[in-house]
């Protein structure tokens, strides 16, 4: 009633299809819905995105009132690129959590599958650097606000898999290990780990 208002709503998509062109990479069955109870002030978020060769699965909430999100997202050997240069299998546990103070991203992400060659190890691909006589004009001393990474915490574990392989320069060689991502707000990110390179090739002349 106009004495009493309350406020509902329910959005949705449904087979949702998304084509990136330039890493090969498609994903569909693409279904999400956010729901917003009758007097609540909290968005329930559920979904999935299905790839070529695995289907992401999401829910969380997000509260209108204090601005509050929690996302959970997994997936087991999602295809996530499929080009010439990059391949990308991934499969991710992770836990995105956002308020007015802080932003949180914890959980595993695991890479039984990397392909990844850079232009420049197929001949092509520079380096533009910045002239010394070069001047950057400002507008002076400007207010700053926190950014998204400073607010930022984070405890996230890569794990590689078997089948990793990087290509830079004129070398291609094969990684495993893992690294350990972690952060505190309003300080540097910091890794830990061991990246192993258990056997590589070097190209010279056109030779191996």
């Amino acid at each position: 009633t106009l004495d009493n208002p309350t406020i509902r709503a329910n959005f949705s998509v449904k087979d949702g299809r998304v084509f990136l062109p330039n890493y090969n990479a498609r994903f569909r069955n693409i279904n999400l819905t956010a729901n917003l109870p009758e007097r609540s002030s909290e968005i329930a978020i559920r979904g999935n995105i299905g790839t070529e060769q695995g289907t992401l699965n999401i829910n969380g909430s997000y509260n209108l009132a204090n601005l509050n999100a929690s996302v959970n997202a997994e997936g087991e050997n999602l295809l996530l690129a499929n080009s010439d240069d990059i391949r990308i299998v991934a499969s991710p546990r992770l836990s995105f959590t956002s308020s007015r103070e802080e932003h949180s991203l914890n959980g595993t992400l695991r890479l039984p599958e990397v392909l990844y060659i850079h232009n420049s190890f197929k001949g092509g691909g520079s380096v533009i650097h910045e002239s010394p006589d070069t001047v950057v004009i400002g507008s002076g001393v400007e207010e700053r606000q926190s950014s998204f990474m400073e607010m930022l915490s984070m405890d996230l574990n890569i794990l590689l898999g078997d089948t990793i392989s990087v290509g830079a320069g004129r070398f291609l060689g094969d990684l495993s290990g893992g690294l350990k991502l972690t952060k505190d707000r309003y300080q540097p990110l910091r890794g830990l780990g061991v990246i192993n390179i258990g056997q590589g090739e070097y190209s010279i002349y056109g030779q191996r």
